[in-house]
């Protein structure tokens, strides 16, 4: 019951409604807990919030993976490094930190979701 994508400008998103979902002290942790892990394998200081308080979404992949046929609870869309001055096109010299701080965060999610099954 996991999900993450990675899209551009330095951000560990999750759902996207206005209302807190029933495990957001979850995310809220996890998010944190990846957006400490990014810190330290590349130093970018990512944000880690709800995309409906970044801009008014509703219909997005996330809510799709959280609430419908596919029941994934802890949901996050990782916009990586960039914050508009490049688009969405990262120069070469940006991808090998962006693949080790991602990398770093994914791992927190491994272990966060392992040790929430283990429970």
């Amino acid at each position: 019951e996991i999900s993450a994508c990675l899209v551009g400008s330095e951000m560990c998103i999750r759902d996207s409604t206005r209302t807190n979902p029933p495990n957001n002290d979850k995310l809220t942790e996890l998010g944190t807990l990846m957006r400490s892990a990014i810190l330290s394998a590349g130093g970018v200081a990512y944000t880690s919030q709800k995309s409906y308080d970044l801009y008014p979404t509703t219909g997005s992949a996330d809510d799709w993976y959280y609430d419908n046929a596919a029941k994934i609870k802890l949901v996050y869309t990782f916009e990586v490094r960039d914050t508009g001055k490049n688009g969405f096109i990262l120069p070469t010299s940006e991808i090998i930190p962006t693949g080790k701080e991602n990398l770093a965060a994914f791992i927190v999610f491994a272990e966060y979701v392992k040790k929430q099954l283990d429970n």
